[in-house]
């Protein structure tokens, strides 16, 4: 055979070779760097968004209609100013939630005209907390320290 036969039969290889590799691998990839951006997106998400995200993950119902305060005028000033930061942090809380849900992280199901949700995690981010206990430990603690630094002070005056 000639040398040129067997130079176009190597390149015929190595092309249908990489043509195959590029097939097997291409998925691999996407999904690496759809994890990868994920895991940036978990990473970089303020306290909030990281609270509903984690309540999200557990499949948890919001009714915040219930957790909206009247306000009554024979209250003292410290005790409006209370109520008034904690609706501030309710209405916060909803607008992050109906974000989110515009982003397809998470599903909000509204019931009742809009006050309460039942939220749930997209599928891509539900799999990824599953497969990775650092990022499920992560959002624990994280959820906690909202809770410590937002509510708790709330709750003590």
């Amino acid at each position: 055979m000639d040398s040129n036969v067997w130079t176009s039969l190597i390149g015929v290889c190595g092309t249908l070779g990489g043509v195959f590799l590029g097939a097997l691998l291409n998925p691999k990839m996407q999904e690496w760097q759809e994890t990868r951006r994920l895991k940036r997106m978990l990473k970089e998400a303020m306290p909030l968004d990281k609270f509903i995200i984690f309540n999200a993950y557990r499949n948890m119902f919001l009714p915040l209609n219930g957790m909206l305060i009247i306000q009554n005028p024979q209250l003292d000033f410290e005790s409006i100013q209370i109520i008034n930061r904690f609706d501030d942090l309710i209405m916060q809380l909803a607008s992050n939630v109906k974000r989110l849900n515009d982003e397809r992280i998470l599903f909000a199901y509204e019931e009742y005209y809009g006050v309460r949700y039942r939220l749930a995690l997209s599928s891509r981010f539900h799999s990824l907390i599953c497969k990775n206990n650092k990022i499920k430990e992560e959002l624990i603690k994280e959820n906690k320290q909202f809770i410590k630094d937002e509510v708790y002070p709330l709750c003590k005056k």
